[in-house]
């Protein structure tokens, strides 16, 4: 009896749809707000690129009278080592739809990241990304605490261990990546 031949398909993107509905405080004076994000993300060897359009919504208050805006976050990561991952990452904010205000009055953010694995489930992201439109912060400085629940879904090892991979195919092409869902808690200043 022949060995069994497993078919592997590589992605092109990792999409996925993120959806935030933010309700302040009363004392605090900003809107609710919904916000749409599809996070498209691509790895080319140890390199990582996201690009994640938004639609932003605000629902109460004074901005909710200027519609939805459209946004840009991106970012590019190396992914070479394992305790500290340095990156760029940019925050774009065009406008509502059909009222965009010139460039220099658009909200743009460009800067250096890090992700800092602390365990192999427990990490911290920080960024300082600088203003370069005058509608802009010129300095925000960021950081999230990260912890990745595992999965039910086998590592790209324990595949290999179990599944024969066909002859000269790589050793990341031997299995399943193993995607873990995870928890945000996010600090901005």
């Amino acid at each position: 009896m022949p060995a069994p031949r497993v078919a592997f398909r590589r992605r092109v993107l990792n999409p996925a749809l993120y959806v935030e509905w933010t309700w302040p405080r009363g004392s605090y004076g900003a809107p609710e707000e919904l916000e749409a994000r599809l996070i498209l993300e691509r790895d080319f060897g140890d390199v990582r690129v996201v690009a994640n359009p938004t639609l932003t919504r605000a629902w109460s208050g004074d901005e909710s009278q200027r519609g939805t805006s459209v946004g840009l976050v991106a970012g590019i990561y190396e992914r070479r080592f394992w305790v500290v991952q340095p990156g760029a990452e940019l925050f774009w904010s065009m406008g509502s739809v059909g009222d965009w205000p010139a460039f220099r009055r658009q909200y743009f953010l460009l800067g250096p990241s890090a992700d800092v694995n602390l365990t192999p489930a427990l990490g911290v992201h920080v960024a300082a990304d600088f203003g370069v439109t005058d509608g802009t912060d010129r300095l925000m400085v960021r950081g999230f605490l990260t912890y990745q629940f595992d999965t039910f879904r086998p590592s790209a090892r324990q595949m290999s261990r179990t599944v024969s991979a066909p002859q000269g195919a790589r050793p990341a092409d031997r299995g399943v990546p193993q995607t873990r869902p995870s928890i945000q808690a996010v600090v901005e200043g």
